[in-house]
C-alpha cells in the first residue's frame, strides 16, 4: 500500500502488510501481522501495533512507534522520536539527534550516526549495540547521565545512568 502526495492515513490489516508513506505528512498504522512500514518525505507518524514490525523513518523528523511485538525501529535523516513500547525491541536512531524510548521489554539501543538520547535505559536488562569493539567505546558520566561515544564521535546518552557499563551490556 502506498500513500499519495498529500497527508495520508494508511492502515494495514491482519496479514504482513507493506506500507509506504509518500510526499505528505502521513500517518501509517500496521495491523495484527508482522508489518513493514516506511515513512515518506515529510514528518510522519508510524505505528507498528502488534506483530514483529519493521518501522522506518525517512527524510524529516518522524515519530515511530513499535507496538506489542519484538520490533525494529530505524530513524531517518532528521531528529526523530522512537518508541519501542512493548516487546524486546531494537531501536536505531540512524542520522540526526534522536530521542529513544525502549519502554517495556528487553531493548537494544544502537549507537549510530548522530547524537542520540535514551530516556529510559534499564540497566537490569537493556543492551547497547555498536559497530565498534567494546574497547573503542568511550564512556563518561556528565550531569548525571552516561555518555557513550564511538570511534566516529557519535554519542548515545543514557539519561539518569550514573556509572559506566561493563562489556556484558554490549552486543
Amino acid at each position: 500500500m502506498r500513500g499519495f502526495a498529500g497527508a495520508d492515513t494508511l492502515s494495514g490489516g491482519g496479514g504482513a502488510d507493506l506500507i509506504y508513506g509518500n510526499k505528505g505528512a502521513d500517518r501509517l498504522v500496521g495491523g495484527s501481522g508482522s508489518d513493514t512500514l516506511f515513512g515518506g518525505q515529510q514528518s510522519d507518524t508510524v505505528f507498528g501495533l502488534s506483530g514483529a514490525d519493521q518501522v522506518y523513518g525517512n527524510k524529516q523528523a518522524d515519530r515511530l512507534h513499535g507496538g506489542l511485538g519484538d520490533d525494529s525501529l530505524f530513524g531517518g535523516q532528521q531528529d526523530d522520536l522512537l518508541y519501542g513500547q512493548f516487546g524486546n525491541d531494537r531501536i536505531d536512531g540512524n542520522r540526526g539527534n534522536d530521542t529513544l524510548y525502549g519502554e517495556d521489554g528487553i531493548d537494544t539501543f544502537v549507537i549510530s550516526r548522530g547524537d542520540d538520547w535514551v530516556m529510559d535505559f534499564n540497566a537490569a536488562q537493556d543492551k547497547i549495540e555498536t559497530a565498534d569493539a567494546y574497547s573503542a567505546i568511550t564512556q563518561s558520566v556528565s550531569s548525571g547521565n552516561l555518555v557513550l561515544s564511538d570511534s566516529d564521535g557519535d554519542t548515545l546518552t543514557l539519561l539518569g545512568v550514573t556509572s559506566t557499563l561493563s562489556e556484558g551490556y554490549f552486543v
